[in-house]
């Protein structure tokens, strides 16, 4: 098992001024959707690898818009088969 926290950083700015941020959770979001198009090894006997999103988590102060977003992602290896 491999244990990934990824960072993903965006653009702060108040609602109000939405327009003028980059939204953190979004780009994760996209990351995300991009992690679950990636193919991963197989291994005859124990199977595929299997990468988890376990965690995404992210905060903004009042009314703004998120400049952070934390992912963690678990990789769940087996060896390559040659």
């Amino acid at each position: 098992r491999i244990l990934c926290e990824v960072i993903v950083e965006g653009k702060t700015a108040h609602a109000a001024e939405s327009h003028k941020a980059i939204n953190a959770i979004e780009k994760a979001c996209l990351l995300i959707t991009a992690l679950s198009s990636l193919t991963l090894p197989e291994h005859n006997k124990l199977g595929k690898t299997k990468l988890i999103v376990q965690k995404i988590s992210a905060h903004a102060d009042s009314f703004s818009v998120p400049d952070s977003c934390k992912i963690e992602i678990s990789l769940l290896t087996t060896p390559a088969t040659s």
